[in-house]
């Protein structure tokens, strides 16, 4: 065993007189989700599916719109909020370490 480990570690020269260098690194590539496979990766997208995707907030009020939307839903659940807490406490039952 140890004499195929040197066989792979010496420098190995080509017919044209260059010495090839190999990558030490033999674990897989992974993508983020930590599956290994490069089938998506080299996929070309074709015209149709580019044609399916519908671009959302594509302009910029669009986006600025989204957002102010956002903030506005959330004003309303936090003032919601307040009121459950509020008659919680009126009752008397309001726990918060529950």
């Amino acid at each position: 065993m140890e004499k195929a480990h040197k066989l792979e570690t010496e420098d190995q020269v080509d017919e044209d007189g260059f010495t090839v260098v190999k990558s030490r690194n033999k674990r897989k590539k992974s993508n983020a989700d930590g599956k290994s496979g490069g089938k998506e990766k080299g996929r070309k997208r074709t015209k149709k599916d580019r044609a399916s995707e519908e671009l959302k907030n594509f302009y910029r009020f669009q986006v600025r719109e989204q957002k102010r939307d956002g903030l506005v839903s959330l004003r309303e659940k936090f003032a919601k909020d307040q009121e459950k807490i509020a008659a919680l406490k009126a009752a008397r039952k309001f726990n918060p370490f529950q």
